[in-house]
């Protein structure tokens, strides 16, 4: 296992210039890129919790592969139970979706009944596709508090994981290089 220097993460990503792919528009999808590691994952979770610190917000945070298989889950202290299966069900929604769970709460919202009854699928914003180098690697899924927060969060997290991309080792050799968000 190689350390990582975690600087501190508290800036966040300016969500309006993340590309529509990240968002969910009708452009084309992202492929698959090799499955982000366990480095790379802890990176996100640092992100996010250094965000909820900030605010005094109790989170989990969970990072999957492109597949929704778990790559890392870490629930904050005294974080609810009931956000820790509602992380990981937001990361895999943005995994295996290829969009971020706040186009699905925003058609939701929008009288799209059809997107709230999709498989494997949850509308509340929190969860966010991971894009390296073009390619969809994984995905971030935060729960804790109201969804506009937990979007906030995870923002945080890829904000944190894209300004260290240049960290040699953080991601498989095919996947180095700049993120599309």
């Amino acid at each position: 296992m190689e350390a990582i220097p975690l600087k501190s993460c508290v800036s966040t990503l300016d969500r309006s210039k993340q590309t529509p792919r990240a968002l969910g528009s009708t452009a084309a999808f992202p492929p698959y890129g090799p499955p982000i590691g366990v480095a790379a994952a802890r990176l996100i979770a640092r992100g996010v919790q250094d965000e909820a610190g900030k605010h005094g917000w109790r989170m989990t945070v969970a990072v999957v592969e492109p597949t929704g298989d778990i790559v890392l889950m870490e629930k904050g202290d005294d974080a609810q139970y009931g956000s820790t299966q509602l992380a990981l069900d937001k990361a895999r929604t943005a995994a295996i979706y290829r969009r971020s769970t706040k186009f699905f709460e925003d058609q939701v919202k929008d009288v799209a009944l059809n997107m709230a009854t999709a498989a494997h699928m949850v509308a509340l914003d929190g969860g966010m596709p991971i894009i390296a180098d073009g390619h969809l690697v994984g995905a971030v899924g935060v729960s804790g508090e109201r969804s506009e927060e937990d979007g906030q969060a995870a923002a945080a997290g890829l904000a944190c994981f894209y300004r260290s991309l240049s960290e040699p080792g953080l991601l498989p050799q095919s996947s180095q290089g700049r993120a599309d968000a």
